[in-house]
């Protein structure tokens, strides 16, 4: 039997973009999956929306809006799962984005953190193609602890096409394995709730390497 993957969407007036990343999700070829959506206090009836048109997907109301990493922390708390997939509402995947990632964290059980290329929609047509430009890939730092991300808006290449272990995973789509999140929680936080939005990936990152745990980049 295949271990179970809770996709954590957190969202915020996001019901134009719901749609598409949701029916991506759904659509994925891996199997057992379960859908979990944090409503950071939306304005735009995304909550009903979401019951209305996806029934099975479990919403989590906030009445206030707790943020990107206080929202993820609480589906992570809720569920139980081999391994949690953090996505943007804004973000739609590939049908075989989890499949891939499981099978790259089954060979590699050194890694906590996984995480796939990312493309950009700015040059993205109508009809979802044009020429593929990248929005993320992985997270590097420098000695000064500036960082950024390898190949951010350039054409797709080669290197990006390599597997590699790399210093952290952008949030947008970051596969966490379980046992990580277990042994790096302080005060039960898995994020750290100190980031409301930005920066809480490069943090999770980092945590997780220090306890000798690698993130790995899958493209």
């Amino acid at each position: 039997m295949r271990d179970l993957v809770i996709v954590s969407i957190v969202a915020f007036n996001g019901r134009a973009f719901l749609p598409r990343c949701l029916e991506a999700v759904l659509s994925l070829t891996y199997g057992p999956i379960q859908i979990h959506l944090l409503d950071n206090a939306s304005t735009d009836a995304t909550v009903e929306f979401v019951l209305t048109n996806y029934p099975t997907v479990e919403v989590i109301q906030s009445k206030i809006n707790l943020g990107f990493a206080a929202g993820h922390n609480a589906v992570i708390r809720k569920t139980r799962s081999a391994f949690v997939l953090a996505l943007n509402q804004d973000a739609y995947l590939s049908p075989t984005f989890v499949e891939e990632l499981v099978a790259a964290m089954e060979t590699h059980p050194e890694a906590g953190i996984a995480g796939g290329k990312l493309y950009s929609l700015r040059n993205a047509q109508g009809n979802g193609r044009g020429e593929k430009i990248i929005d993320m890939t992985w997270l590097d730092i420098e000695k000064k602890r500036r960082f950024g991300c390898y190949a951010q808006m350039q054409p797709d290449n080669e290197e990006c096409s390599v597997s590699r272990l790399v210093f952290a995973m952008d949030g947008a789509a970051m596969f966490l394995r379980r046992s990580m999140l277990k042994e790096i929680q302080f005060e039960e936080e898995f994020f750290d709730e100190d980031f409301f939005t930005g920066k809480e990936d490069l943090d999770i990152s980092w945590r997780a390497q220090l306890l000798g745990w690698k993130c790995l980049y899958v493209p």
